[in-house]
């Protein structure tokens, strides 16, 4: 898949060889490892999930390219070996800009679990561009269901077949109880297309 990035929309072109794909507002969503209360006792810790995706901007289409877990921005390594255990975020995010030019994800985390990922991430010089995290706000999680389960209805949420994503959507919209961090990247994912809409084209 090869993309051409536009400067003047900022929109994204993708090809898959001759075949023009569509054009893209290329936009993911992020959710933070967070520890959950279970029973009293501390759980064990989720993973945190990136995904990285576009929004057809003629079909409305929202397409999920790249599904990652991760534990840390930065890897994780053997002490003893020196290899490497885990990739984390740092990875992910250079991965949706070489391959998709995507840079801009979506968020809604407490305050202080964003501003510390938002710190990290600038701290790391070699992370060129930056990514761009955009807080969307929305009252209860009602509104985020809200936003997956009208795309899920109305076909436009396109996910890897057989993926993370497409596990715990169904997990999730067959029994809506508490999310996973996977569902909850996709619910913050349509719920920021729903409140972000791409500009509107204007004729010549």
């Amino acid at each position: 898949m090869t993309p051409i990035f536009n400067v003047k929309t900022g929109t994204v072109s993708l090809f898959e060889g001759q075949n023009n794909l569509g054009t893209f507002q290329m936009r993911g969503a992020v959710t933070l490892p967070c520890r959950l209360q279970q029973g009293g006792g501390p759980a064990p810790m989720p993973k945190g999930v990136i995904l990285v995706a576009g929004r057809n901007v003629d079909t409305d289409l929202v397409e999920v390219f790249l599904e990652r877990e991760f534990l840390t921005v930065e890897p994780i390594l053997d002490q003893a070996t020196g290899r490497m255990e885990s990739p984390g975020a740092l990875s992910i995010y250079m991965e949706g800009w070489a391959r998709w030019f995507c840079r801009e994800y979506y968020i809604h985390q407490p305050d202080m679990a964003e501003h510390m990922h938002r710190v990290e991430l600038s701290r790391i010089a070699h992370l060129n561009p930056k990514p761009h995290l955009i807080h969307v706000p929305f009252g209860e999680a009602r509104e985020a269901d809200a936003a997956l389960w009208d795309r899920s209805q109305r076909c436009t949420l396109a996910i890897p077949k057989g993926g993370l994503l497409a596990r715990e959507i169904a997990r999730y919209l067959a029994k809506p109880d508490e999310p996973t961090p996977p569902a909850w990247a996709a619910m913050v994912l349509c719920a920021g297309a729903a409140m972000f809409p791409p500009p509107r084209k204007t004729g010549k």
